[in-house]
């Protein structure tokens, strides 16, 4: 009879907290994701470029993501070929609507030196984005990320621009060019 009564009454106290954690494997949206963003290149000549940005991916967790993307840039003056990334991020702060995370990136990309001809340059940068999420509900959420820090290879085309420190390896970019808004379609 001990027994029977000991075992009702540690399912009843497990019951709150079996509940807690089905609640919490709900509300973590795991799975595919699609995203598309927009970004502003730069502005060269009074002409603005801007950034399309298609990318796809899992949500491992909450609070981890891992996916691929390609950036293609827009306007009349392209100095970038389509440029293909890896990307993966933590939610450090997450509430039920609202993520702030750090993204770790790999980007890669053709620049055309001599645009009358086919002299083409290897560009590539590793390193630390950021930026916040709002979901909607469980399927869309914005994202909105800003600030580059870690290595870039990139062409002095981009270091006159304002709002980088460092001229190549290292630099912190907090120009235009990191700024992208985009919109995610969680399956």
């Amino acid at each position: 009879m001990k027994r029977i009564i000991f075992i009702i009454v540690l399912l009843v106290a497990l019951f709150p907290a079996v509940s807690l954690i089905a609640r919490e494997n709900q509300m973590q949206k795991r799975g595919f994701f699609g995203e598309v963003g927009i970004g502003l290149m730069d502005t060269h000549e009074d002409k603005t470029r801007a950034r399309f940005i298609p990318a796809v991916g899992y949500r491992i967790s909450s609070r981890w993501v891992a996916g691929v993307g390609v950036t293609f840039s827009t306007g009349s003056y392209h100095i970038y070929g389509a440029s293909p990334m890896l990307f993966g991020s933590y939610d450090f702060i997450r509430t039920n609507k609202i993520g702030i995370f750090a993204q770790g990136q790999f980007s890669y990309a053709k620049e055309v030196l001599h645009l009358d001809g086919d002299v083409f340059q290897d560009l590539w940068e590793g390193g630390l984005r950021f930026g916040a999420s709002y979901d909607f509900n469980s399927h869309f959420s914005v994202v909105l990320r800003y600030l580059y820090i870690g290595y870039s290879r990139r062409s002095n085309h981009d270091h006159d621009r304002t709002g980088v420190l460092g001229k190549h390896d290292f630099i912190m970019d907090a120009g235009v060019r990191p700024l992208q808004l985009s919109l995610r379609y969680t399956f």
